[in-house]
């Protein structure tokens, strides 16, 4: 073919040099960009940066023809005799270097801006569970344990179904901490904070589950201690009910009316017998949930006090009864 004359040679070089300066500011530009150190701060940040990088990669990819046709010029130079092909093979080579580096930065970028969402996922995971924690823990860490028996019962269905919650969301945690043990294996980006959260997940889940457990016991412990006020009111009740029958001032104005009376007071003497070996019972239930450590040991040993107390002023209270009435059996013999 015709050999190309010098002027049509000098403006091909011309031409690729102006080519090559143009492609070297854009490169300058991607590699400015693919050195940056941010990798998001956190899971929108990354995916929006990821979206930035995807824009990135198709400006390399478009350039690709470019790089071929800069590169068969170059050759379509070297071919022709050129009379400078040092500096275009220097040329050549530094854009095909360079085109090289930046493909290889924009992978490496990708690896690790997809490091980050992974990491950044991660943390929404656990960011999730944390916030499923704080939550149950606000229910379980209730110091309401119930005013009277059916309280009680109701908080424990509550708790019962808290329990199965807490059950049922074992595995979400698993997953979580095995994916963030399984992360930090890997080698991932932010291996030590991953560490430090899934040991904190961990610990705030062993952490509710002993609080569900301290709230149970309670639980158990308010429906015996409710129990045990059921039977000492059954007992207050009746001896408030002796005492105003006990308080009356009738002694009976003949013998027959005294001893009919005497005779009442008698059946009466039976039935405190009664009471008061129940009374006995109750003292010792009370004193076994005070040994027991129940966490409404102060009242149950207040009640306890109060009842011996209302107990030994109604014994009192009869026998007093009983001498008026054998006093005036007495004295109406003699009338």
């Amino acid at each position: 073919r015709p050999r190309k004359v010098p002027s049509e040679r000098g403006e091909q070089t011309a031409e690729l040099h102006r080519g090559g300066q143009g492609f070297g500011i854009w490169l300058g530009e991607i590699e400015t960009l693919l050195a940056s150190d941010d990798f998001g701060k956190d899971l929108a940040s990354v995916q929006n940066l990821l979206k930035k990088h995807q824009l990135i990669e198709a400006d390399i990819a478009a350039h690709a023809e470019r790089v071929r046709d800069m590169n068969t010029e170059a050759s379509s130079l070297l071919e022709n005799d050129q009379f400078d092909p040092v500096t275009i093979e220097e040329r050549q080579k530094s854009i095909n270097d360079r085109y090289k580096r930046v493909s290889e930065l924009a992978e490496e970028r990708k690896r690790k801006l997809n490091e980050a969402l992974t990491l950044h996922q991660f943390f929404r995971d656990i960011d999730d569970e944390e916030s499923w924690i704080k939550e149950k823990r606000l229910l379980v860490s209730s110091d309401d344990f119930g005013r009277d028996l059916t309280g009680v019962q109701n908080l424990k269905k509550k708790h019962k179904r808290l329990e199965n919650e807490f059950i049922s969301h074992q595995p979400n945690i698993d997953s979580v901490i095995e994916k963030g043990e399984q992360l930090i294996n890997s080698g991932q980006m932010g291996g030590d904070e991953i560490r430090g959260r899934v040991d904190n997940l961990r610990e705030n889940w062993l952490g509710l589950r002993d609080i569900a457990f301290g709230r149970v016991k309670k639980l158990n412990e308010s429906e015996e201690f409710q129990v045990f006020i059921g039977k000492v009111e059954e007992e207050e009740a009746w001896i408030t009910e002796k005492q105003q029958v006990l308080s009356v001032e009738d002694f009976g104005d003949t013998m027959a009316a005294v001893q009919s009376l005497i005779k009442k007071h008698g059946a009466f003497e039976v039935d405190l017998g009664v009471h008061r070996q129940r009374i006995g019972e109750i003292m010792q239930h009370g004193q076994a949930l005070i040994d027991s450590g129940n966490h409404h040991a102060q009242t149950i040993e207040s009640r306890l006090h109060q009842l011996q107390v209302r107990l030994a002023s109604l014994v009192d209270l009869a026998a007093r009864r009983l001498q008026n009435l054998l006093d005036n059996s007495a004295h109406l013999l003699f009338v």
